[in-house]
């Protein structure tokens, strides 16, 4: 099928810029990297591979620091490699980012945006075990509408894809190739507020009876994380909230951004790219996690890779008894790869 081509807004097509300088990066072939535990796709403690799989375990309560010297998150994330091979020649700035992923119907649903000098579109794959993957087709019925950094989740047995930028837009589906446009969802806050300028990274979560809508806010200087909320099945949302802002002085002193949240025994946990400008103006993304008050870095840079200069926009589902991130890795030859990860920290 042949790829869509989406025109955008002013607004929007300004975002889409951002998102190329956002995500422009990632390296040559060897994508494990000095250091790194990685065993391959369906290799390794997960079981995925027809062996005995390794029972899950609980958070390790003291994981030290990373080969960087930042806080480790205690997730022990092994790290796959890319989701799958290089499916188009790709050039510099090209690729494929904002990967959003859920389980519906016996299947695992992954949909993403392609970048490329042709145009930007936005496309699906299948699969019904992560490790193959149906060859990825575009999207229909948002032709015409912003499709950047879709967020995608399942209600009452349907699929709904928030997308777009400042507004979020949002869209419904009963075969998750076809989608029907609803609507705007959630505009920018008010003036010299934390999303005054942009909101945009959606991420929606059903929470106790209500909805909630987690996204990145930028108010002209920095990257935050907002959160906001329907009680009426995503019909109206409320003013958003500030839920998590930069630190400074730590490895994401620049902006905490691209929220995923998920839920352990009724505690939230939530993943995010960290923007680290310390080292130099250009800047470096590092996936966190922050529970419970407490910040730690799940995946580090990896020299010689993919993923040695960014890794960022995680996308983390419960998986068999642990944990599935799949997450854009960028390097030196600025060019985006969806690569996978997994922990076998129970989901339960």
């Amino acid at each position: 099928m042949d790829q869509p081509v989406v025109q955008f807004p002013t607004l929007a097509q300004s975002c889409l810029m951002f998102m190329v300088w956002l995500n422009a990066c990632a390296a040559p072939a060897n994508n494990k990297g000095e250091g790194s535990t990685d065993t391959g796709p369906g290799e390794g403690d997960g079981g995925s591979d027809g062996g005995e799989a390794t029972p899950c375990t609980t958070p390790d309560p003291d994981p030290g620091l990373n080969a960087e010297g930042h806080p480790a998150d205690g997730w022990n994330w092994e790290r796959r490699g890319l989701l799958w091979e290089d499916r188009e020649v790709w050039e510099e700035t090209e690729g494929e980012v904002s990967p959003t992923l859920v389980e519906w119907n016996g299947e695992y649903l992954l949909l993403f945006v392609r970048m490329s000098f042709d145009g930007v579109g936005m496309f699906v794959s299948r699969s019904t075990d992560t490790l193959t993957w149906s060859t990825p087709v575009g999207i229909e019925g948002l032709e015409g509408l912003p499709i950047d950094r879709p967020g995608l989740m399942v209600y009452d047995g349907q699929l709904r894809l928030f997308h777009g930028s400042s507004p979020i837009h949002w869209s419904v589906s009963n075969d998750g190739t076809n989608f029907e446009y609803q609507g705007e969802a959630l505009a920018t806050g008010s003036e010299g507020g934390f999303d005054d300028h942009t909101v945009f990274y959606p991420n929606p979560v059903a929470e106790e009876g209500s909805l909630a809508l987690y996204y990145t806010a930028f108010d002209g200087e920095q990257f935050s994380i907002g959160r906001s909320q329907s009680d009426d099945g995503g019909s109206t949302w409320s003013v958003g909230e500030q839920v998590l802002a930069p630190v400074p002085g730590s490895w994401e002193q620049s902006g905490v951004a691209m929220p995923q949240v998920a839920y352990l025994g009724g505690e939230r946990l939530t993943w995010y790219g960290g923007q680290d400008r310390s080292m130099s103006a250009t800047s470096s993304w590092r996936i966190g996690m922050e529970r419970g008050g407490q910040r730690a870095v799940s995946l580090p840079l990896i020299p010689d890779s993919t993923e040695s200069v960014w890794v960022h926009e995680p996308e983390v589902i419960p998986f068999e008894d642990g944990w599935l991130m799949v997450y854009v890795g960028t390097g030196e030859d600025r060019i985006s790869r969806l690569h996978v990860a997994t922990s076998r920290v129970c989901n339960e």
